[in-house]
Order: C-alpha cells, then structure tokens, then sequence
C-alpha cells in the first residue's frame, strides 16, 4: 500500500507540475509489481497491459486527482492524498521509473 502512496503521491506531483525524472523501461519492469491490481487500456480499448480491476485503469494518469476515478473504493490515506504531494520512500527511483513508464504509455 505505500507504494501505491508512493506512485500517487509523484503523479500528483508531475500533475501540479513538479519536475522529475525516471527511466521508462526499468519503470516498465517495476510496473508488474502494479498490474496485479491496474491495467494499462487506452481511449480507444486498447490494452497495453492486462492487469487486474481491482485499481483503476492508469492510462492518462497525468492530471488525475489520486483516489478520484469512481467505482473504487479508495482506503481513507489515498483520498486524502488529493493534489498534497507526500514524502517518498527510499524507493523513489522505483517511483520516478513508473512513472515515466505511464506517462510513455500514456502518450
């Protein structure tokens, strides 16, 4: 669960226009520790990566409002999340990688 924080918590960051970097591919590879809860679908119902429905679909996450997308049940810290950028863990770079790696899918 925190690093699902941790995900959110950069999201909201680069969506309220902070800055930073992460390596795409190694975020790639760090995301199959996601997709037992999120799938990756496009607009157009295209499936990038088939994961889980427990989460919610994380294309076009950039600008999304962490624990905003109806029909989850969010627990009460991720909704509290909002547009407030929280501490990263140690496992930042993680965090920056899969990032970069939703925004590259996101495109």
């Amino acid at each position: 669960m925190k690093k699902v924080l941790n995900i959110c918590a950069v999201a909201t960051m680069m969506a309220s226009g902070a800055v930073a970097a992460g390596d795409a591919t190694k975020g790639k590879k760090a995301f199959n520790k996601c997709k037992s809860c999120h799938m990756i679908v496009d607009d157009g119902g295209n499936t990038i990566v088939k994961g889980g429905k427990t989460g919610p679909n994380l294309y076009g996450i950039s600008g999304r409002t962490a624990g905003s997308v109806d029909g989850f049940k969010y627990g009460k810290s991720l909704a509290a999340l909002g547009e407030t950028p929280q501490n990263l863990s140690k496992k930042e770079a993680d965090v920056l990688n899969i990032w970069a790696y939703l925004l590259s899918v996101s495109e």
